[in-house]
């Protein structure tokens, strides 16, 4: 769990003779987990996406200024947002040893008390093709996220840009209370409340895991022992609670 992301204040010049930009976007922490190994402790991971919003393009507003002192007048300016790279990864067929498993074998061929070995799967191009649909699944409710949050940003602030309004005259911080009540009403947001947002939905993803939707079972059947008794290898089916394809991004990021 990450810690609240929060801006730290600095204080700003006060001319208006010189272009006023606003603060670098700020550097967001990732909710989504970072790529990592493939496997999980004791069981097995069959895919995995992530997107780290600290690597998106965060919207800026930039204000074009003229005049000075009571008489600063200012220009919106187009502005930019970018999601930035989603990683996805999922098993291809094969067979996969379960980290951190041990079963115990109890084939003829392993003894009269059995013997205590590592859990394989086999993964078929089924099974595989499913984790697929799932990690595209989470990447479809980022792309979502990111069109909710930092590109509604940008295209708030790019809506008053192409209006080609000029604001004030008047003090820069008069002026600037003009651009942000015209933004707010046009449903912009401050820069924290935007992260939280994104953050809130981000989170909304989750639940195609924690609700077993993308889950999938490494000991269904057939299950078999190698002839000298070094492994068990289990087949990879669908769990009970399997739902892929789940709910559409649109009807569950929101």
């Amino acid at each position: 769990m990450h810690a609240p992301v929060t801006e730290k204040k600095t204080a700003g010049a006060t001319s208006c003779q010189q272009p006023c930009p606003a603060a670098e976007p700020l550097k967001q922490e990732a909710l989504a987990a970072n790529p990592v190994t493939m496997f999980a402790n004791g069981r097995l991971r069959y895919g995995q996406t992530g997107w780290s919003p600290r690597n998106s393009t965060y919207p800026r507003l930039d204000i074009d200024w003229s005049g000075s002192g009571n008489s600063c007048s200012g220009r919106v300016r187009p502005t930019t947002a970018a999601m930035g790279p989603v990683s996805l990864t999922f098993l291809a067929p094969g067979v996969y040893r379960v980290p951190g498993a041990l079963v115990t074998a109890n084939g003829p061929q392993c003894g009269p008390r059995g013997r205590r070995v590592p859990f394989f799967t086999t993964v078929d191009s089924a099974m595989s093709n499913i984790a697929r649909l799932a990690e595209e699944e989470h990447r479809s409710d980022y792309q979502r996220t990111y069109q909710l949050t930092l590109q509604r940003w940008a295209d708030i602030i790019n809506a008053v840009a192409a209006s080609g309004r000029t604001f004030g005259p008047g003090t820069r911080a008069a002026v600037e209370t003009q651009i942000n009540s015209l933004l707010t009403r046009n449903g912009n947001r401050t820069r924290n409340q935007w992260i939280a947002e994104i953050n809130r939905l981000n989170a909304l993803s989750l639940q195609r895991d924690t609700s077993g939707w993308h889950a999938l079972k490494s000991d269904g059947p057939p299950v078999t022992v190698a002839p000298d008794c070094s492994k068990v290898t289990g087949t990879t089916v669908l769990a009970a609670t399997t739902r892929v394809p789940g709910p559409a991004s649109a009807a569950l990021i929101n």
